[in-house]
C-alpha cells in the first residue's frame, strides 16, 4: 500500500482521511511507515494533517505527528 497515493478529487492521502476522522491506530501504523510523507498539503484547501488535528482538536494526534522528525510545523496553508 503506498502511504502517499491520493485520492483523485481533493488529493488526499491516507493520512489526512485518518486525522480528520480521528483514526489514532491507522496514524500509528500510517506514521510508523519509512515512506510516508508527513507534510503534504491537500490540494482543495491546502491543509496538512497537521493543520487538520490542530482544527478538530486532536492534541493526542497533534502530538504524535509533532513527535516526527520530518514534519514541518510551519508550514501554511492558502
Amino acid at each position: 500500500v503506498n502511504p502517499n497515493a491520493t485520492d483523485t478529487g481533493y488529493g488526499r492521502i491516507p493520512l489526512s482521511l485518518a486525522v480528520r476522522h480521528g483514526h489514532v491506530a491507522v496514524i500509528r501504523m500510517l506514521l510508523g511507515g519509512e515512506d510516508l510523507n508527513a507534510n503534504p498539503a491537500e490540494t482543495d484547501d491546502s491543509r496538512t494533517p497537521l493543520m487538520w488535528a490542530a482544527k478538530y482538536g486532536y492534541e493526542k494526534i497533534t502530538q504524535m505527528l509533532l513527535e516526527r522528525q520530518d514534519l514541518d510545523p510551519h508550514t501554511t496553508d492558502f
